[in-house]
């Protein structure tokens, strides 16, 4: 409302100087001009107060919420005075608000769908889980800032200003991925994991969980769509526990996955996030090996076909200079496993398995890969005391630099 008082009006005159022609002027072409200008001025207006408010608490920028209002605005009355025409008719006879409810359904289906379609159009929206979003945001309430203190305002030049900073930093959001040819993502979801791993032009996520399912979704989905990512090449789930795998299935809303890539154990969980893809699904039950360009992945196969721990898939994921090893929650006896049954190589990164508790990360483990940077995806001060002072202890004296998504974040 603050917003709508300040702007409205001199932005829907700013409008109808730019639309009206004194050479001809009819009852529909005012009627038109008055109802695009005063939705347009009352959307904008609107949101150029609630835009840093929603960046702050949801973390995102809606690019498409002006062209939504614009759209379904005009409905809006209808269906309000609908509703309430229908509560009333309730009083008399439910029958008679069903059939008044009829009508009042359509626009209402209408505005769903209209918000829902273009809410999946590229760059719908932004998030600020990107520095460069970050910097946009901000630089564009400092144009606006020195537009509104301007004797002479040009109005034309704050909003190209403002579109070519917006297309500058998605620019730069979406090129610095790729001038790493390998690179390994550990997003801080809380008290869960969810890795990305890009090289040479793949990508894929391993797990998607944390301490809420959306809310891990939603931060794997934005990390990718700040990349410009609406696809993935692969998505691994090591095992069917929750922190691993809560998310996967509202991630698939947002994120194609070309591959579902799941360890051959028996789980309903697991069956049901089958049914959550459109892509194809990989059980896997023998070790697989996925080979593009310069870089081999290898998916070491469970050892057990029950759900569980043990039971989670490895994956090594190399190029000649660098190598990633993640054990999902294996434990003692999967390391164990895993060390006797394959030739695991040296390694520059161990993503600590079972975040950091004591019964994984072994010495035998550690004297085998020598990893150089250890990653711990761990919640803060969560219930379990992850991660354990004997595996930090451990890591340190292997020589790792560690890394933790409850200290360092993502």
């Amino acid at each position: 409302m603050i917003g709508i008082f300040l702007f409205s009006e001199r932005i829907r005159l700013w409008i109808v100087s730019r639309l009206e022609k004194k050479e001809k002027k009819s009852k529909f072409r005012s009627k038109m001009i008055h109802g695009i200008s005063t939705s347009v001025s009352v959307s904008l207006s609107a949101t150029i107060i609630t835009t840093p408010l929603v960046a702050y608490h949801f973390g995102c920028v809606s690019l498409v919420s002006v062209l939504t209002n614009m759209l379904v605005v005009w409905v809006i009355s209808f269906i309000f005075h609908g509703i309430l025409l229908c509560l009333l008719a309730s009083m008399l006879s439910t029958t008679l608000a069903v059939f008044i409810s009829l009508p009042v359904s359509v626009p209402v289906y209408f505005v769903l769908f209209t918000s829902e379609f273009l809410s999946k159009l590229p760059m719908a929206a932004v998030y600020t889980s990107s520095i460069y979003t970050v910097v946009w945001l901000c630089g564009a309430y400092v144009l606006l800032t020195i537009f509104l203190l301007q004797k002479k305002k040009r109005p034309m030049f704050l909003a190209v200003s403002v579109l070519f900073t917006l297309l500058l930093s998605q620019t730069l959001s979406w090129i610095e991925p790729m001038t790493d040819d390998f690179r390994v993502t550990m997003l801080d979801v809380g008290q869960g994991q969810c890795i990305l791993l890009q090289s040479d032009g793949k990508i894929f996520l391993v797990d998607c969980g944390g301490d809420d399912d959306e809310i891990s979704a939603d931060i794997a989905a934005e990390a990718l769509l700040n990349q410009g990512i609406s696809r993935l090449d692969g998505l691994i789930v090591t095992h069917p526990d929750r922190d691993h795998a809560g998310g996967v299935s509202y991630l698939l809303t947002r994120i194609h996955a070309d591959r579902l890539i799941l360890p051959y154990v028996e789980d309903e969980e697991l069956e049901t996030l089958a049914k959550a893809t459109d892509g194809v699904v990989d059980y896997v039950s023998q070790d697989v090996v996925y080979s593009f360009g310069d870089t081999k992945m290898t998916i070491f196969a469970p050892f057990n076909y029950y759900s569980g721990n043990e039971s989670s898939i490895c994956i090594l994921f190399q190029r000649e200079d660098c190598g990633i090893l993640i054990t999902g929650d294996r434990g003692e006896l999967g390391e164990s496993v895993l060390l006797k049954e394959h030739n695991i190589p040296d390694v520059d990164v161990l993503v600590v398995g079972h975040h950091g508790s004591a019964g994984s990360t072994t010495d035998e483990l550690l004297k085998a890969t020598t990893p150089e940077i250890a990653l711990i995806s761990v919640g803060e001060d969560n219930r379990y005391g992850h991660p354990s002072q004997k595996v930090l202890d451990k890591l340190i004296e292997a020589g790792c630099e560690i890394f933790r998504t409850d200290l360092h974040g993502t």
